[in-house]
This record gives C-alpha cells, structure tokens and sequence, in this order.
C-alpha cells in the first residue's frame, strides 16, 4: 500500500506554520502539515510500503493557473473553456442545487426551492432545448430575442445556450438521484440512476457513476442479484472495486 499525503502548497508553507503556533484555544486550527513527520508515522503502520505526497492539489494549482492564463490570451481556448464549464459560472439554477444539496437543503422552504426543485427547473424538455437553436418561438419561452444582434452572432449565443441547457438537464438527471438516496427513498434514487445510465445513448458523462450507484440503490432495497449483476457487466476505471463488491454480495447474500 502506499499512503499519499495530502497537503496543499498553502499546507506546506512555512507562514502558515507561524499561523498555526498563535492560534491558541478556541481559535486553534491545523493550518499546516508536516510532511516529513507524518511520513514517519505512516511508514509505522503494517502494509504501508510506501510514503509519498499527494500531487492532485499542486497539479489543480498549476492548473488553475495555466487556465487564468489561456482565458486572458486564447479566444478559441476561452470559447472551448466557456462550453464546457460555463454553466457553473455564476448562478445558474445547477450551481444553486449543487450548493442546497451540500448544504442538505432537500426540500422547499416557503417559496424558496430545495436542491430537487432547484434540480427539477434544470430539467428542460427535450423538444425545447432541440428547438432552441433555430426556433424563435422556443427562444422567446426561454426569454432570448434577437434585438440589433447580426444573425450569426445570435445563432452562436442560442448554440450555446443549448448546450448549457444539455449539460444541465444530463448532471441534474444524476445528481437529483443522490437527494433521493440521502432521504433513504431508494426506489426512486434507482429510477433516476437508471435514467442517468441510459442518457445519450448510454455514453453521457455519468454513465459509470449512475450505474454505481443504480447498484447500492438496489442494495439498500435488498435487490442483491441486481447489484450483483452491475457490478459483474462493470467496464469502468472503478471495475477492480465493483468486483469487490459483487465478490461480497454472493458471500453475504448466496
């Protein structure tokens, strides 16, 4: 086994350190780690062979930066950047779920929506994110009008608002399924799952991720062969552990 240490580049600076040693009492926070010390109490532990640190944080730093930059400089990376996560800029209807959801605000409050409700809204039909590229009609229902704009600037800005409007309704299709599983109604976590699984033609994003999880709904609900049978067709980067999973069902639930 090798351990990883997880420090961020903040965590290993040696200003937070100094932070660390004046907050005392109830201002008390660990700021900082030590990876070399940590290194030494991991290698104690039976079956760790191997100590290293976690290069996850430092790459999404370096990431992050080399991405500040291209937008500033890169028109073509800005538009292609803007496709694929612009709709968690600013407060489109899926980031509020996202943020409801990890707040376990399920449910609707009064006139305020829930993560579900927020979640619900992202779910366009189908007929009116295909129409809305070249149907005007389509366009005024989602409140979009030409104005002065050129003919082909429009039909870029509807082109993208379509794709928006695909990207939201495939993750709030998966990710509604996890409200419903934290409340423990597992039938219908398994539904949603299910539809998830079978977007686009079985290829969306979330294939690997709603089939999981299709699986452990259908465990809670005691569908043992079901989840077996999941586990067993698994083709995903995760399959070693969904083997696992199947190996432990058939020893648990022969």
């Amino acid at each position: 086994v090798t351990a990883l240490i997880d420090a961020s580049p903040e965590y290993l600076a040696g200003r937070m350190v100094k932070l660390q040693q004046r907050l005392t009492g109830k201002n008390q926070l660990v700021l900082s780690v030590s990876p070399r010390d940590l290194a030494k109490r991991l290698r104690e532990i039976e079956g760790v062979e191997r100590v290293a640190l976690w290069t996850l944080p430092i790459e999404a730093d370096m990431f992050r930066s080399t991405v500040k930059r291209l937008l500033a400089n890169d028109e073509n990376f800005r538009g292609m950047f803007l496709q694929q996560f612009g709709l968690f800029e600013g407060r489109h209807p899926l980031v509020q779920a996202r943020q409801k959801y990890f707040g376990g605000e399920f449910d609707d409050v009064d006139e305020k929506l829930g993560a579900t409700g927020l979640y619900m809204e992202c779910r366009l039909p189908d007929e009116l994110i295909r129409d809305l590229a070249t149907n005007p009609a389509a366009q005024k229902r989602m409140g979009f009008e030409q104005g002065n704009l050129k003919p082909e600037i429009f039909q870029r800005q509807m082109q993208g608002a379509q794709m928006i409007a695909l990207q939201a309704k495939t993750n709030a299709t998966y990710w509604i399924g996890f409200v419903h599983f934290a409340n423990g109604n597992y039938k219908v976590a398994s539904d949603w799952f299910q539809r998830s699984a079978e977007q686009h033609e079985g290829q969306g994003p979330w294939a690997a991720g709603a089939k999981y999880n299709l699986a452990r709904s259908y465990e809670a609900l005691g569908r043992w062969e079901d989840a077996r049978k999941i586990y067993l067709l698994s083709e995903s980067p995760q399959q070693h552990g969904d083997l696992v999973r199947a190996r432990l069902i058939a020893q648990q639930h022969p």
